[in-house]
């Protein structure tokens, strides 16, 4: 590796150690550095730019973090042989990350408007059965959470039983297990051809096969997605069809009618992530409701109420319903039910649902700023 390529950078237009950073990653999906091959220096390096060597071991540490560059003891820092990740390795923050820094590669729900977690931590410190939320549970959740969930499925217009639902760790968690319910190694998953990130990763996870169907700017086209449902054999369809991450299209109701008719013809499974439904006030009605033998609808409540608490609620085909609960079993044995109470309280006493009317109204305010 020559030094030129990070000569480039203007340091004076970043933190240092991040813009050393940005410029490794510039080089290496460049070709300007190959997979192998060694960086210099800490020292070198420094002395090259004019920084201290404090800064190059931050960003050498930082782009190890990344999944850029390998460090070998008493050998030096090499670049990885999987030069480019392909999933982008940016989708957090550095842990001293300044205030002013903002991050626009993540989905970020409005911090702004979550609950007061206060009232609801005082409210189960009087409770007689806390010490029970310590205790193993039921893989599938404990029986008043998968009522909340149930309640809290009906916002979305869906209608399942508890013993059709399970609570899982947040969305991501939920198409972890849907996905593994249902799909083998070597197995062929349709997204949209624009589709949610997070799905690449449980795709690697999972050994699975990830094809995007084409779109148009009013989201999945039916036609493109039964074109290769005649060409190859899918397993699953996974797809946001209410303000679709990232485009943010929705599909129309004839659109969704269309899809579970292609569903039912080559005997594909759904799963419908519909995390951002109860942003909106008028989507068309959810897959589930017109295929709910063969869609797994997935309730999230971390960008309508809190993200931090990680707590999503699955409606599951009963065919696939112990699948769920076993792979809910392999990945974390049970959500903690401290959190799954928490959101099971907001549920019932209404600060879920005034959450969702506060960030509606703060996301029109803001959609209001960015169109002047």
């Amino acid at each position: 590796m020559t030094t030129t390529p990070l000569l480039s950078v203007e340091l004076g237009q970043d933190r240092l150690y991040l813009a050393i950073v940005k410029a490794i990653r510039r080089d290496i999906q460049s070709g300007r550095l190959q997979p192998g091959e060694r960086l210099p220096t800490q020292r070198e390096l420094a002395d090259n730019l004019g920084v201290a060597v404090g800064t190059v071991t931050r960003a050498y540490t930082e782009a190890e973090r990344q999944s850029l560059v390998r460090g070998e003891i008493g050998r030096g820092t090499f670049v990885r042989e999987a030069a480019a990740p392909s999933i982008e390795p940016s989708l957090r923050l550095p842990a001293d990350a300044e205030p002013e820094f903002i991050d626009l590669s993540l989905n970020y729900p409005l911090y702004s408007e979550e609950p007061d977690l206060a009232p609801a931590l005082r409210e189960l410190a009087t409770r007689p059965d806390l010490s029970d939320l310590l205790h193993y549970q039921a893989s599938e959740g404990m029986r008043r959470h998968r009522r909340a969930g149930v309640a809290w499925l009906e916002r979305f217009g869906v209608t399942a039983g508890a013993d059709s639902v399970v609570v899982c760790a947040g969305a991501q968690h939920a198409l972890t297990v849907s996905l593994a319910s249902v799909a083998q190694p070597g197995d062929l998953i349709l997204t949209e051809q624009l589709t949610y990130p997070g799905v690449r990763g449980v795709a690697e996870l999972l050994h699975l096969k990830l094809v995007g169907v084409a779109m148009d700017e009013h989201g999945l086209r039916p036609d493109a997605l039964a074109a290769i449902c005649r060409q190859r054999k899918a397993r699953a369809l996974y797809l946001t069809p209410t303000l679709q991450n990232p485009t943010s299209t929705t599909l129309s109701e004839s659109r969704r009618r269309e899809i579970v008719a292609i569903a039912r013809e080559h005997d594909l499974w759904i799963v419908e992530d519909d995390v951002h439904r109860r942003l909106v006030a008028d989507a068309p009605p959810a897959i589930a409701t017109l295929a709910p033998n063969r869609t797994f609808f997935i309730a999230g409540t971390s960008k309508s109420v809190a993200g931090g608490l990680r707590i999503a609620f699955l409606a599951a085909p009963p065919a696939a319903i112990a699948r769920v609960v076993q792979s809910v079993w392999a990945t974390v044995w049970v959500v903690p039910p401290l959190c799954a109470e928490v959101v099971t309280g907001w549920i019932q006493d209404g600060t879920a649902d005034a959450t969702v009317m506060r960030k509606r109204k703060e996301c029109a305010a803001r959609q209001k700023l960015a169109r002047r």
